[in-house]
């Protein structure tokens, strides 16, 4: 993926390539990475980004979730003992995602703005959308909301993103990643 002009506005890109990554132990793998990017988001962007996420589980799986978290969520957990089972998410009942939000709000996690929108992503891609107060982002330039999408015939995530500082590059995004040895299950279709 290249981007050879830069324009004022808002950008996606779109992209389908191979990846190759170093496994433990030194082994070079092979993987099919399929993402999209939104560079210099407008006010509808991470509307189009859950949209576009939720499509591509659903693609893979019909029994998905996709987790949603914010950075700042994670550092402003109770510092007493508390019980996390209280706020487990159960992926098929939507009254635990709002048991999750009443938890956050009586806790003073996240600000009001957060946990309005949380509360409209989880209500529009229900019973989809899991609160995930424990998500760390894996790499440090994601510097808001994290997504991390799950099927059920992975025990790993298939997509990872979220909101992101590159120099001097404000962008959303996510990528979706398959080892070419575990593609079998969609040989002949179109990914």
């Amino acid at each position: 993926m290249a981007l050879t002009e830069r324009k004022a506005g808002t950008r996606r890109l779109y992209y389908m390539d191979r990846v190759f990554r170093l496994r433990p132990g030194g082994a070079i793998a092979e993987f099919l990475q399929v993402g999209l990017e939104i560079l210099e988001p407008d006010d509808r962007a991470w509307e189009t980004l859950l949209e576009v996420a939720v499509q591509s589980l659903r693609v893979l799986s019909p029994t998905f979730t996709l987790d949603i978290a914010h950075r700042a969520l994670q550092d402003q957990l109770p510092s007493e003992p508390w019980n996390l089972a209280e706020m487990a998410v159960d992926p098929t009942v939507v009254r635990g995602r709002a048991e999750t939000l009443r938890w956050m709000e009586q806790w003073g996690i996240g600000t009001s703005e957060q946990r309005a929108r949380l509360a409209v992503w989880v209500e529009r891609f229900a019973p989809h959308v899991v609160i995930d107060l424990t998500m760390s982002p894996l790499f440090p330039y994601y510097t808001g909301w994290l997504l991390e999408g799950f099927v059920d015939f992975l025990p790993h995530e298939v997509l990872r993103g979220g909101e992101y500082v590159i120099g001097s590059t404000y962008g959303m995004g996510f990528a979706m990643e398959f080892p070419y040895d575990a593609l079998s299950p969609f040989e002949g279709s179109t990914p």
